[in-house]
């Protein structure tokens, strides 16, 4: 039996989130046949598949740089968490420009963007390995002041986030993403 780690609420809130979108994920893979999570909607769209791969290859770049930040601060007493995650003015904007239901196409850096054919149950995998990073470095930093480590964008040179804005960002874009799968999935 897990052992349940006690978790301030804001951070409870992103576990939720990354849950949730797990949850329906594996649902819409489990309900869904390989061809419907492999057909694109329109030329040139993303199918279901594409999209999460998508997502576990920006949830791999967001933790390699938001992990490079936190561990040198992560033992040292000067760094403790002083309240909840706030982001501010920059972040809260492109929060609400993440959010389902996408209003502006966005085009992924290369780095991150899916190949034209992606195995469902590979991505799936790939994407729950993902997950598994993203939380595991969110407990693993939860006793930290998120408000004041900052790390360098993996997509934007010169453009840093707080690592507490890094977490509220990789749960915005997850839920992006996902309804973006299924409404690949609903028109094919």
């Amino acid at each position: 039996m897990a052992t349940k780690v006690a978790v301030p609420p804001d951070i409870g809130q992103i576990l939720d989130a990354l849950d949730s979108v797990s949850t329906d994920v594996e649902r819409l893979f489990s309900t869904c046949d390989s061809n419907a999570l492999v057909r694109s909607p329109v030329p040139g769209g993303w199918s279901a598949s594409q999209c999460v791969a998508h997502l576990a290859a920006t949830n791999f770049a967001y933790v390699t740089a938001m992990r490079a930040a936190v561990k040198p601060v992560l033992h040292l007493h000067n760094h403790e968490r002083s309240g909840p995650i706030s982001p501010g003015r920059l972040t809260r904007w492109f929060l609400a420009h993440l959010e389902p239901p996408a209003r502006h196409r966005v085009r992924a850096s290369r780095r991150v963007s899916p190949p034209s054919i992606v195995q469902p149950y590979a991505s799936l995998r790939e994407f729950q390995q993902s997950q598994t990073a993203v939380r595991d470095l969110l407990l693993e930093c939860r006793h930290l002041d998120l408000n004041h480590i900052r790390f360098p964008n993996p997509f934007i040179p010169g453009l840093r986030f707080t690592a507490g804005a890094g977490f509220l960002i990789i749960a915005a874009h997850e839920r992006r993403h996902l309804w973006q799968a299924i409404v690949a999935t609903s028109e094919v």
